[in-house]
């Protein structure tokens, strides 16, 4: 892949725990993330395809979803530059 850099993602559940993971994206991956993101919510699961094991979070269970770092293309109902105050 070239250009390619190593983007994090964690998925915080409301029951159970925490899925983190990292892919390698490229730049063309890396824009497209936010717009991804957004269908995938707006579906009823969400997966994530590891080597040996493919977990499917019904969306219902998710809590929120932290990617690092911020892809540089945000959803409509993202508060651009924003500085963390009091955030985990």
């Amino acid at each position: 892949m070239a250009d390619s850099q190593e983007m994090s993602c964690k998925i915080n559940l409301i029951h159970g725990d925490a899925i983190t993971f990292k892919v390698e994206v490229d730049d063309e991956r890396r824009r497209n993330v936010a717009g991804k993101l957004e269908k995938a919510m707006q579906s009823t699961y969400v997966g994530v395809q590891f080597p040996e094991r493919l977990i499917v979070v019904p969306t219902h269970n998710i809590q929120s979803i932290e990617i690092m770092p911020p892809p540089p293309n945000v959803m409509l109902n993202v508060v651009n530059d924003a500085t963390a105050i009091d955030v985990d």
